[in-house]
């Protein structure tokens, strides 16, 4: 089996300045869409079969943008372990009880002792150097009948990006048929699903995002290449005030 490509931000550097950049602007770039913050959520609670007793992580939460509201859906009443690589995008987890913000390297969170029920990991492998590793550590980790919900993005995506970071996203993520071996070798029952959700943003407000580089492939791309972008999707969609797309997961359910 051929490992998933090196990724250009696979370093552990390189991927905690981007999302540190991000960080105070990554909320407000889903703030117009609380239904879809809602579907996806409610869609995690299902998949994971989350209980009010479960010990969950969300391994990569970000700023926790969805792992608030999981928590309400499901009532869970440990609290949540909120991982992530970026101090700064954990510094928007609400400081309380019902969160437990851990500043580390998923790989290396793996490695830890303790034990956990469920585990989220969303729109995050593709940053993984070691997916075997992880996988293989988090199986160690989880109780009997755990389960692991992988969160990804098809390599067909549907954003409308400029054709550069559209070639560029293509090559850089993870095959899933490769994503799959990995978790049924390492023990897990494993399913899959692809789950869409319609949405519609104002242009301008779209190609606001994309000068914020809000998906991580963007971050190679230098200022001028981000803006010769624009400008090609200015044209392309010169006729339209609202793009309008799916939003596509690819939900990957791995049950111990």
């Amino acid at each position: 089996m051929t490992e998933p490509k090196t990724n250009f931000y696979q370093q552990t550097e390189e991927i905690k300045n981007h999302y540190e950049k991000l960080a105070d602007k990554y909320n407000s770039f889903w703030g117009d869409s609380p239904e879809l913050i809602d579907f996806y959520s409610q869609k995690i609670v299902e998949y994971l079969e989350l209980k009010p007793t479960d010990n969950f992580v969300d391994l990569g939460c970000g700023t926790g943008i969805y792992t608030k509201k999981i928590r309400d859906l499901a009532q869970l009443i440990n609290p949540v372990i909120c991982v992530d690589i970026s101090a700064k995008m954990l510094e928007n987890i609400p400081n309380n009880v019902q969160f437990k913000p851990i500043v580390m390297d998923a790989r290396l969170f793996a490695e830890q002792s303790k034990k956990y029920d469920k585990v989220l990991m969303q729109k995050m492998l593709h940053h993984i150097k070691d997916i075997k590793g992880l996988i293989e550590n988090l199986f160690d980790r989880l109780n009997p009948g755990g389960k692991i919900l992988t969160i990804g993005i098809p390599r067909n995506i549907e954003y409308p990006l400029f054709d550069a970071a559209f070639k560029r996203y293509q090559e850089l993520h993870p095959v899933g048929n490769q994503i799959r071996d990995i978790f049924t070798k390492a023990g897990f029952k494993f399913t899959r699903e692809l789950i869409k959700y319609p949405v519609s943003i104002e242009k301008h407000k779209y190609l606001d995002l994309i000068r914020n580089r809000y998906i991580s492939t963007l971050s190679s791309f230098s200022e001028g290449e981000i803006e010769e972008g624009i400008k090609e999707l200015e044209q392309k969609y010169s006729q339209v005030s609202h793009l309008n797309f799916n939003e596509c997961f690819i939900f990957l359910l791995a049950a111990k």
